[in-house]
């Protein structure tokens, strides 16, 4: 399913088998469509820095396994 014959892909299978994949996308993916409450993230709007920062991070941890 990943492009690169990798792994992670994630399959939402409530969403017609929507295959996701890149560990970056996963994490954004899984945020906005199941954290709907914001228990493990920050509202871009409300808490733009917290949320910037959470942003970094993702990006940053994904470039390190490259």
């Amino acid at each position: 399913m990943n492009p690169n014959g990798r792994i992670p892909v994630l399959v939402d299978h409530n969403a017609d088998n929507f295959p996701i994949f890149e560990s970056a996308a996963i994490l954004l993916y899984l945020e906005q469509n199941f954290d709907k409450k914001k228990a493990f993230s920050f509202d871009a709007e409300k808490n733009p820095k917290e949320y910037s920062s959470i942003l970094q991070w993702i990006f940053f941890s994904d470039t390190k396994k490259k």
